[in-house]
């Protein structure tokens, strides 16, 4: 399972090409028995990194923040809620 894994070297295929990115995240479980919160964070550990790999490999990229009044959207989120939400 480690050798597919590639953390470290990237893999390649049998006619020589290289992977793009890793794929695979390898987790011993073992390690991790009776602990479901840390192998959660193991297993995930990755996946913001390899999800803006794949985003800036299609050239997808987040748009500029808009800039807004936190005063009127709290204002807005408290009367939704029915609440007093103060900064």
């Amino acid at each position: 399972m480690k050798m597919l894994d590639a953390d470290d070297v990237p893999l390649e295929s049998s006619d020589g090409k290289t992977m793009v990115r890793d794929l695979v995240q390898f987790v011993p479980f073992d390690k991790f028995k009776g602990n479901k919160e840390k192998l959660a964070q193991e297993v995930l550990a990755e996946v913001p990194t390899q999800f803006m790999q794949f985003m800036k490999m299609q050239n997808k990229y987040p748009k500029p923040r808009a800039d807004f009044d936190l005063d009127s959207v709290l204002s807005k989120a408290g009367a939704f809620f029915g609440a007093q939400l103060t900064k």
